[in-house]
């Protein structure tokens, strides 16, 4: 899965926290 998104959004901050919890693999692209 492909998180596109600055990381500094509080929205694209929590659905990585949310991704790590449920151990989905992912890759950050700002």
């Amino acid at each position: 899965m492909k998180l596109i998104g600055m990381m500094d959004s509080p929205y694209v901050r929590r659905v990585a926290i949310s991704l790590e919890l449920y151990g989905v693999e992912f890759a950050s692209h700002p």
